[in-house]
């Protein structure tokens, strides 16, 4: 799993780790890293808000298993796997409640994907340059 949040343009803290726990799908495994997310999402935001600054918006974030972005933002979705109850409710907790807003993107413009997985040279050239020149 890789985790990477940006105040602004500004990557302010990041993770990359393997799960404690071994997942039979990536579903699984993405629900529970996007719970991961949300929990140091709400971190920082109470920070910011400790610090004077106003967060008024959903804060994104960036996943790339449709599925997983569907079920945690569309109220009509069911939850089918019991071994994930806690990461579903928490993030669709957080999505309804307007703390984020959970959308796909592509391998290729996600930069946590740096943070997790072997990438081709072009592309990881392109995301590092992406977080160092903005």
């Amino acid at each position: 799993m890789g985790l990477l949040i940006f105040i602004g343009r500004t990557p302010v803290f990041y993770t990359s780790k393997q799960q404690g726990a071994i997942k039979t799908s990536t579903y699984g495994a993405k629900f529970c890293g996007m719970k991961t997310a949300v929990e140091e999402l709400i971190a920082v935001r109470y920070m910011l808000r400790c610090l004077g600054m106003k967060v008024k918006h959903a804060s994104l974030i960036c996943g790339d298993n449709l599925g997983v972005i569907q079920n945690a933002t569309v109220s009509e979705s069911l939850l089918k796997k019991n071994h994930i109850t806690i990461a579903y409710h928490k993030t669709r907790e957080a999505a309804a409640a307007g703390i984020c807003h959970p959308i796909k993107t592509g391998g290729v413009v996600n930069f946590a994907d740096t943070l997790s997985k072997t990438q081709m040279i072009k592309t990881f050239c392109m995301l590092v340059g992406g977080l160092m020149f903005g």
